[in-house]
């Protein structure tokens, strides 16, 4: 792309987890937004944030990626109508239990109880852990494992589960705002609107999700 049209140039761009975009932004002279939600791709500080404009993230993100860092509070994968039958069938599972973080995450956006089994872990799931309850995140340890059939035992086990845990998807969604409408806004008032979330981080409950505005803290 930089080779073979170097008149390319939007007004800004933005890539999710995307090396490439950042490293084109500066070369050619236009804005970059890189969107991440994944704490240990190590490539990230030398080949795309150094090049990246700002920098977007979940406000439960453990790095503290400089100036140019700006949290969000929200969910990557909030599913009101799922397209596809697997978040129909995440819907109505009495439990998810896995080794993906996505589909932990999308299990406590749709209400349900989800285990989490790996070694690294991710900031997200470990905020719907310690928060607000949803996911329980183990490692791949022989003794973690057998600890993480003991919590699943128990989850299937326990009465009136569902009710809980739409309460406790509830509450979260609660203290989240729309991400598409903030992204919305921030690309299109892009850069002032960075400015403005430096400036202001609070601006962002300005896109909080009425349907959920009851249920916060």
């Amino acid at each position: 792309m930089v080779c073979s049209d170097p008149t390319f140039s939007p007004d800004v761009a933005v890539g999710a987890g995307d090396f490439y975009l950042p490293q084109i932004g500066r070369l050619q002279g236009f804005p970059s937004i890189v969107m991440t939600d994944t704490e240990n791709v190590r490539h990230d500080a030398v080949l795309t944030f150094p090049f990246a404009s700002h920098i977007l993230t979940p406000s439960c993100f453990w790095k503290d990626l400089g100036k140019k860092h700006i949290r969000y509070f929200s969910k990557r994968y909030l599913i009101p109508i799922p397209p596809e039958k697997i978040h129909d069938a995440l819907y109505y599972a009495d439990l998810l239990y896995g080794e993906s973080s996505t589909m932990a995450s999308e299990a406590a956006c749709l209400g349900t109880p989800a285990i989490y089994i790996d070694d690294v872990g991710r900031g997200y799931t470990d905020e719907e852990e310690k928060k607000y309850g949803l996911v329980f995140n183990f490692s791949a340890s022989s003794d973690d494992q057998e600890k993480s059939i003991e919590k699943a035992t128990e989850i299937l086990t326990t009465p009136g589960i569902e009710e809980e845990w739409q309460k406790r998807r509830d509450r979260m969604l609660g203290d989240k705002m729309d991400l598409t409408a903030f992204m919305v806004w921030f690309i299109e008032e892009y850069p002032e609107s960075a400015k403005i979330m430096r400036d202001d981080p609070d601006y962002q409950y300005n896109f909080r999700s009425a349907d959920y505005a009851d249920y916060t803290d």
